[in-house]
């Protein structure tokens, strides 16, 4: 499981060293005891998600729920309460919460609902440091490509290289000695090895589809121009 920063509101002291207790393992758990605490910990850390009671001594876990929201924290709230009923989980729902434990709840319980949002998260996180453009996502694992939906492009790996560079500089003009430094690094290809590989990584991503995404800039370079 990735590790992941939790903020746990709780009154319960008992239930709170419990969850913590059984979590601290697998998250970075913040705890609070009431409402007021545990916003001002969620305004001032972002964590990657919320365990919230709804039942709080002073501020109601729906307004905490609201409050996040509102100020702009996406969060997944995970809310525990003793009241199962459709309506007040219809009210939370609204509100930005993402799921709901009934108590009594066992740890397993608890336990495969956070792996579940922790997922998700882990999935986000990748997307978000993905190298990408509009049209294509590049998969580092496989050295991949995928453009409009299409299936995975498998190339090789200094296409793949190329392509990173001008994916991480779209609409930017590199020339090749540029592009071809920050493609190889350390190692020194033959003089016209860019524009080769260029060529069969037009094939690839660009010659299937209508809009050409690489573009030459005649006696410059190469040029990724997003959509």
């Amino acid at each position: 499981m990735a590790y992941f920063k939790a903020v746990l509101i709780e009154d319960n002291e008992s239930v709170l060293d419990t969850l913590n207790t059984a979590l601290k393992h697998s998250y970075e758990i913040l705890l609070a005891k009431n409402g007021k605490d545990g916003l001002e910990l969620i305004k001032k850390e972002r964590p990657d998600l919320i365990i919230l009671d709804l039942n709080l001594p002073d501020i109601p876990g729906l307004i905490v729920c609201r409050q996040t929201r509102k100020i702009g924290v996406k969060a997944p709230i995970l809310i525990l309460s003793g009241d199962g009923s459709l309506s007040t989980k219809l009210e939370l729902f609204s509100c930005g919460a993402d799921d709901y434990l009934v108590k009594p709840f066992s740890l397993g319980e608890l336990e495969a609902r956070l792996n579940a949002i922790s997922r998700r998260l882990k999935i986000y996180r990748e997307m978000m440091t993905s190298p990408r453009s509009t049209s294509l996502i590049l998969d580092r694992d496989t050295e991949s490509v995928t453009r409009e939906g299409s299936r995975p492009i498998y190339l090789r790996h200094k296409e793949y290289a190329i392509l990173d560079v001008l994916v991480k500089h779209a609409n930017q003009t590199l020339s090749r000695d540029h592009l071809r430094s920050l493609a190889w690094r350390n190692n020194k290809p033959w003089s016209n090895s860019i524009d080769v590989h260029i060529k069969t990584l037009r094939d690839k991503i660009d010659r299937p589809f209508k809009h050409q995404l690489i573009k030459t800039i005649h006696g410059v370079g190469y040029r990724l121009e997003d959509q």
